[in-house]
């Protein structure tokens, strides 16, 4: 009886063990103001890139403006979501399904808004090890 106890108590921690192996999602809020080029909202990690699995923007009550959210660079290349243009109290989300991953290890997620943009970003990402 002992020996099954000490059995099923081992395998517990294990599973246990493995599941903490991986990063756990974080969410990541951040209101912007206007006029914002390359804000920075996410540094990852040394050594870390950060993947992302989904992005909401809003706006405020007299919030209306553009907003996009990119990595490193300010680049087409480089964009995660596309330039978002809010009404007052408008709101913007996106899933990526696969996550999306940051361009390359070390790569800071950033935001740019336009004139009279004001609001809020939220992100849920994790970071991976390469």
């Amino acid at each position: 009886m002992l020996k099954k106890v000490l059995v099923l108590v081992l395998g517990f921690l294990f599973i246990v063990s493995a599941a903490f192996a991986y990063d756990l999602p974080k969410v990541y809020k951040r209101a912007y103001t206007a006029d914002q080029p390359a804000s920075t909202l996410i540094t990852p990690t040394s050594g870390y890139k950060v993947v992302i699995s989904n992005v909401a923007i809003s706006a405020g009550a007299s919030g209306a403006g553009s907003v996009y959210i990119f990595d490193s660079a300010d680049t087409a290349t480089t964009a995660i979501t596309p330039t978002v243009v809010l009404a007052n109290n408008g709101f913007y989300q996106q899933t990526f399904n696969p996550p999306m991953p940051a361009s390359s290890v070390g790569s800071v997620i950033k935001y740019t808004s336009g004139s009279g943009a004001v609001g809020s970003i939220w992100i849920e990402y994790t970071e991976q090890q390469n």
